[in-house]
C-alpha cells in the first residue's frame, strides 16, 4: 500500500505540478490583460491630448493662411490701386500740359490782338479818329484774366505737374497741403 501511496503522492504531487504551471500560465495571461488595459487606458487620454492638439494646430493654421491671403488680396488691390494711380497721375499730366499749352496759346493771341490794337490806335491818332471810342481797349482787357488770377493758374498748373510727376506719395500729399494753404 505504502506504493500504491508513494505513487499515487508522486501522482499527485505530478499532477499539482501541472495544475501550478497552468496557474502560473493562467495568472500570467491575466496579468498581461489587465497590463494591456492600463496601458491602452494610459494610451487614450495621451492620444486624445494629441488629437486635441492637432485639431488646436490644424485650427490656427487655417486662421493663418486665411490672415495670409487676406493680407495677400489687400496688397494685390494696393498695388492694382498704385498702378491704377500712376495711370491716372500720367493721364492727369497730359490733361494739364495740354491745358496749359491751349492756355499759353490764347494768352500770346490775346498779347497779339493786343498789340495789333496798339497799332491801330496809333495809325488811328495819326488820321485823328478816336478808336478808344469804338473799341474800348478796357473792355478788351476786362475779357482777360486779371494777373493775380493768371498768378494762381500759373501756381495751379505747377502744383498739378509736380503732382502728377512725383512718384512718392508724401511729396504728393505736402504738395496738395501746402497748395491748399497757399490758396487760403
Amino acid at each position: 500500500m505504502r506504493m500504491k501511496t508513494a505513487e499515487q503522492t508522486e501522482k499527485q504531487n505530478h499532477e499539482l505540478l501541472l495544475e501550478h504551471v497552468q496557474l502560473e500560465q493562467k495568472c500570467e495571461g491575466v496579468q498581461k490583460q489587465i497590463d494591456k488595459k492600463r496601458e491602452t487606458e494610459a494610451i487614450l487620454p495621451i492620444e486624445r491630448k494629441s488629437s486635441l492638439k492637432a485639431m488646436l494646430l490644424e485650427m490656427q493654421i487655417e486662421t493663418m493662411t486665411e490672415r495670409h491671403q487676406k493680407a495677400q488680396v489687400k496688397l494685390w488691390v494696393a498695388l492694382a490701386f498704385r498702378q491704377a494711380d500712376k495711370t491716372a497721375a500720367k493721364n492727369l499730366k497730359e490733361l494739364v500740359e495740354s491745358k496749359h499749352g491751349t492756355y499759353k496759346a490764347l494768352k500770346q493771341d490775346m498779347s497779339q490782338d493786343l498789340k495789333d490794337y496798339d497799332e491801330l490806335e496809333k495809325k488811328v491818332t495819326v488820321m485823328d479818329t478816336s478808336v478808344k471810342q469804338c473799341f474800348p481797349r478796357s473792355d478788351m482787357i476786362k475779357s482777360t484774366k486779371n494777373t493775380s488770377d493768371e498768378k494762381k493758374l500759373e501756381d495751379l498748373m505747377e502744383q498739378l505737374k509736380a503732382l502728377c510727376i512725383s512718384e512718392d506719395d508724401n511729396i504728393q500729399e505736402n504738395k496738395l497741403h501746402a497748395g491748399a494753404k497757399s490758396r487760403q
